[in-house]
């Protein structure tokens, strides 16, 4: 999908070249956050969290394509650190352990021990197909963010033609990077 508005976008590159002399980079003010994480993304954070302690072994895969800032709460975007660095360094992964590894990291300033180990209770559910929520979660939340900076810089006059198309292409990546990630 952002494939093609990539294409399309060098298109009227090509066709809007920069007046001369002007400065093609943007200093625009940030894209607005998006509001409202919904509950059942927490959820979703917290059965994964559950899963990834009691089958550490998953762990392994799912490094490879979810990644700290796909998580919406930055204490469970910690955790998923911990078990990380947990199964990096091959140590064995209970919820006690990783207490202790959230307290090396000092995420004990943000969150208790009973609720991490709350958080990491074991469960029987897949690890994968949680991870797989989570970043579907992640790219809707990138594709809104993305949608929300090319809507704020078309609306802005001062930009010309060909700075709204450099900028907006380059805005298209951030999104292109969460979703052609190995799954």
């Amino acid at each position: 999908m952002d494939a093609g508005l990539a294409r399309v976008l060098d298109r009227f590159a090509q066709q809007w070249r920069p007046y001369p002399g002007s400065d093609t980079r943007i200093a625009s003010v940030p894209p607005p956050a998006v509001q409202g994480r919904e509950e059942g993304r927490l959820e979703d954070e917290r059965a994964f969290l559950s899963a990834a302690t009691t089958q550490p072994a998953a762990l392994k895969e799912v490094r490879a394509y979810l990644h700290v800032e796909d998580f919406a709460d930055p204490v469970h975007a910690g955790l998923f650190g911990c078990l990380a660095a947990l199964v990096h360094r091959g140590e064995v992964i209970d919820p006690v352990t990783v207490v202790w590894e959230a307290q090396h990291r000092g995420l004990l300033t943000h969150t208790t021990p009973t609720a991490i180990l709350t958080t990491c209770a074991p469960s029987g559910a897949d690890p994968a197909y949680w991870a797989q929520r989570i970043l579907r979660h992640s790219l809707l939340e990138t594709a809104a963010t993305t949608a929300d900076h090319i809507g704020h810089l078309a609306a802005d006059p001062t930009l010309t033609p060909h700075q709204l198309i450099t900028t907006t292409h380059r805005t298209l990546g951030d999104l292109t990077a969460v979703r052609l990630r190995p799954r």
